[in-house]
């Protein structure tokens, strides 16, 4: 269901349908232009919805919104310290708002009319199909992560992880080489994070819209009411991918923070401090 990709199958989306149906008219034909925009906004609405439905009435004994929010809150701070250990609460806001973002993105797709701005690209010069959300999710997510690595440890600290952590004089002659292999792997990341959680979006996008389609062939072939759901199973199947996939990508992030941040010991009076990274 995305319009950039012109042999996919795809269903139609609200846009879509204004856009046939008044395409003369100037404003619809540039909501129609941008509207990966206005789905992306529509995903940050609901998000600020929930949140202010969750925040309105704060209680010391939780109820309703709150309590769910608060229990989201909590687990995903115990999945994300899980990993980093106690420091990893400074990064719960981050990881948890990609996780949360990207799942109402990806659930938008599963509406009627709506479309998921995470499987939307355009064709790059080469015929490659450029992420148009994904991309930028990601590199928010590895520059994020690369900040966070860098204000930690210091610029030394930084480059000379980045370097390899050399310890003896021929580690320092291949340091360069590391340092080169070290910037392709932050790059690569941006890709692999990026394609990968666009490509299966995308994937299960296509998947629906063709079950749809032979679905609806179907009820009509045997005169059944056109309101019967033959795809529903894979609408369940779009709601475990899409819960998946924000999951997959948060966990990455939080894999990489966890292979950058200076290593932690600990302290004189049973704290943690940090380490420079290790080889």
């Amino acid at each position: 269901m995305h319009g950039e990709s012109q042999h996919a199958a795809e269903l139609p989306t609200l846009f879509h349908v204004l856009h046939e149906q008044f395409g003369d008219s100037a404003l619809i034909a540039w909501l129609f232009r941008w509207q990966n925009l206005w789905y992306t906004a529509l995903a940050i609405a609901a998000l600020l919805i929930l949140a202010a439905a969750g925040t309105r009435r704060r209680s010391l004994i939780p109820s309703g919104v709150q309590n769910g929010l608060e229990w989201i809150v909590g687990g995903f701070d115990a999945f994300v310290c899980s990993i980093l250990g106690p420091r990893g609460s400074r990064h719960t806001p981050f990881i948890g708002t990609l996780f949360l973002y990207i799942l109402t993105m990806n659930l938008l797709g599963l509406i009627p009319l709506m479309k998921s701005p995470v499987a939307t690209s355009v064709q790059s010069a080469v015929g490659l199909p450029v992420p148009l959300t994904t991309f930028p999710l990601a590199l928010c997510a590895v520059g994020y992560v690369n900040l966070e690595s860098l204000r930690a440890a210091g610029p030394r600290g930084y480059l000379y992880h980045m370097l390899g952590s050399p310890s003896h004089f021929i580690l320092w002659l291949v340091s360069p080489l590391i340092l080169v292999i070290h910037g392709l792997g932050e790059l690569s990341k941006i890709f692999s994070l990026s394609m990968r959680l666009f490509g299966n979006i995308f994937g299960e996008d296509v998947l629906i819209a063709v079950i749809v389609q032979q679905a609806t062939a179907l009820s009509r072939a045997l005169h059944w009411p056109p309101l019967v759901p033959l795809q529903l199973p894979f609408l369940f199947l779009g709601l475990l991918t899409s819960f998946v996939q924000a999951f997959v990508f948060a966990l990455l992030t939080t894999i990489y923070l966890a292979l950058m941040l200076p290593h932690e010991e600990p302290g004189e009076h049973g704290g943690t401090e940090p380490v420079a990274h290790a080889g």
